[in-house]
């Protein structure tokens, strides 16, 4: 990629595993069986691979290469830390209000979040025109 000069289409990909993300964590959520459960489960560690990935890209080629080592450090570190709080929130909830609603609410906060990444990444699109 960095000898492309960048990564095109990359935030559209990023998008649309964040979409396949919310999507598998709601049939997650609304599953009855435990194949459908497993099957849900592998399409969401499939979509977050593919964010984890085209995340860390994307801060690889916005960075100056003398602070990419310092930004990929930190970068590494919110999201273990993220995962991490995230996890116990999560748990502690699903143990207070059932698992099925903890992640549907998941799934829609992260669905707001993508339209709001979506709707930031077309604005900018439009200004670099």
């Amino acid at each position: 990629l960095a000898l492309r000069g960048g990564a095109p289409g990359l935030e559209r990909r990023m998008l649309g595993g964040g979409v396949l993300a919310v999507a598998a964590a709601l049939a997650l959520a609304a599953a009855q069986e435990a194949a459908a459960a497993a099957l849900a489960l592998a399409a969401l560690g499939a979509a977050l691979t593919v964010r984890a990935a085209g995340g860390a890209t994307l801060v690889q080629l916005a960075v100056a290469d003398a602070l990419r080592g310092r930004v990929m450090a930190a970068w590494g570190v919110t999201l273990r830390v993220g995962a991490a709080l995230g996890g116990l929130a999560l748990g502690l909830a699903a143990e207070a209000l059932g698992l099925r609603l903890v992640l549907a609410a998941a799934a829609a906060f992260a669905a707001l979040a993508l339209l709001r990444a979506g709707s930031t990444l077309s604005r900018t699109r439009r200004s670099d025109c």
